[in-house]
């Protein structure tokens, strides 16, 4: 059973100047897919992250339901910077992939 591993959604928050702090405009994006994994197994999927992202297993918090989050300072151009003006979040969600059978449709009289 192979497993996909999705970026549900990325939220931007701005560096606010006046204040120093990240506290500035809030944009949130929808998310993207970034491949598939072997397992739901937090390092399976931490891998998988890992091939896109520079983020080690303590930069990751593992929600309620079972999501997984992150964030990474950021440059307009959405690259890493550690000076840069956008504290991105990550949210992943991982999705079982089942294959299923076809099922034969019903004539309607």
């Amino acid at each position: 059973m192979k497993f996909n591993v999705k970026v549900e959604r990325k939220q931007f928050t701005k560096f606010n100047q006046k204040l120093q702090d990240w506290s500035g405009d809030v944009i949130i994006t929808d998310g993207f897919n970034l491949g598939k994994s072997e397992s739901n197994n937090f390092y399976d999927v931490l891998e998988l992250i890992q091939k896109y992202y520079d983020v080690e297993d303590s930069d990751i918090t593992i929600t309620d339901d079972g999501q997984l989050t992150f964030s990474i300072v950021e440059d307009a151009n959405g690259l890493p910077d550690a000076n840069g003006e956008y504290l991105t979040d990550y949210f992943i969600v991982v999705e079982k992939i089942e294959v299923v059978p076809v099922v034969e449709a019903e004539m309607l009289v």
